[in-house]
């Protein structure tokens, strides 16, 4: 086998495929399709940001107009179909850097974004870029068992691929650790998203603000190149292991 060969006919026809890739890139930038007011603002690596909009979409009663119907389609979609909490619990409050009281041990610390009712809470911790805190998410297991009862609460921790929290964030001063539900950008939120679109197809600047923000998502997550160019390099790459 000419390996030198092989390399040079793969790379040949990866060429080809990301020549490809460029061309659909420059369709769409004459179409404008590539105007993108959060990228403007730079908004990717925020988790700021990011929880201000998250939190936004899941409140009822944001700007939006759209109740709760991101809400629902957020435990439908997102998590995986969790029985929805807040049937018969108003008001909904969604907020961010929730303060739960000074750090100290198990205790205290800033709720990226907290959904609640009288009885219920949803916890969310946002991950992009920045590490976890020690004891961080035992701390925001703490407050929920507090607040709202140890069956009143989830707790989700939310990365871009959905990665484990590390043990120093879930330690706890027992030998178990604390419980959480892993989500992803690249997929749970993008779901999310996209389904939360087609719910507001009757609100064109929220469907619109919706689409741009899926936008920076797939880019976030390397997802904004064209699909079938994405499972054809995939293809290639599976049928020339040796050449890989």
């Amino acid at each position: 086998m000419d390996t030198e060969l092989d390399i040079q006919r793969f790379f040949q026809k990866v060429e080809k495929i990301c020549t490809h890739e460029q061309a659909l890139q420059k369709e769409r930038y004459h179409k404008g399709e590539n105007y993108n007011l959060f990228s403007i603002l730079r908004i990717e690596g925020s988790e700021l940001k990011h929880s201000a909009l998250i939190a936004n979409l899941l409140d009822p009663k944001g700007s939006h107009g759209c109740g709760d119907a991101f809400l629902r389609a957020f435990f439908e979609i997102a998590l995986k179909g969790t029985a929805y909490p807040f049937e018969n619990s108003t008001p909904l409050d969604s907020r961010t850097e929730h303060y739960t009281g000074p750090i100290s041990g198990d205790t205290g610390g800033r709720i990226d974004i907290l959904v609640k009712s009288s009885h219920y809470g949803l916890i969310i911790e946002n991950k992009i870029y920045a590490g976890d805190q020690d004891k961080q998410l035992t701390r925001y297991d703490n407050y929920g068992k507090e607040t709202f009862g140890a069956d009143g609460y989830l707790l989700v921790y939310l990365t871009l691929y959905g990665y484990d929290a590390s043990k120093e964030s879930t330690a706890t001063k027992s030998a178990e650790e604390v419980g959480y539900l892993r989500l992803s950008y690249a997929e749970d939120i993008l779901r999310w998203l996209e389904q939360s679109a087609r719910l507001a197809d009757n609100k064109p600047l929220v469907r619109e603000s919706l689409n741009q923000y899926i936008r920076t998502i797939k880019q976030l997550t390397y997802q904004d190149m064209n699909q079938e160019n994405i499972e054809e390099i995939i293809n290639l790459a599976v049928d020339h292991p040796e050449v890989v």
